[in-house]
């Protein structure tokens, strides 16, 4: 099963008790949602259907490709020394060594 799935069981789930209980702030508390979330999804699921309870990318954040995204590392994004004075400090004012290494 998909996080996608996932989500979409949960929401239908959340709809579901509501309309087992007869009463939505109570299915809300149950499930840890406020109830202006619970009435968006109940407006999305009687406009689409099961789709509309599908999440949905975010437009105005685009991804990009794996390619073209920027490696996450200590070695891309070094962090300053931790101004002791130690041999490899010394030799270089604008030391800068992988986090976590402190200038050792």
């Amino acid at each position: 099963m998909t996080l996608e799935d996932s989500v979409l069981r949960h929401r239908l789930a959340v709809l579901q008790r509501a309309a087992a209980l007869g009463n939505v702030s109570q299915a809300c508390r149950e499930f840890g949602i406020s109830r202006a979330l619970f009435y968006r999804w109940r407006t999305r699921f009687t406009r689409y259907g099961r789709d509309g309870l599908r999440p949905r990318a975010d437009p105005a954040q685009p991804v990009a490709p794996l390619s073209q995204r920027r490696p996450w590392s200590t070695r891309s994004w070094p962090t300053p020394c931790c101004g002791r004075p130690s041999a490899r400090c010394a030799s270089r004012p604008n030391c800068a060594s992988p986090a976590g290494v402190g200038g050792r």
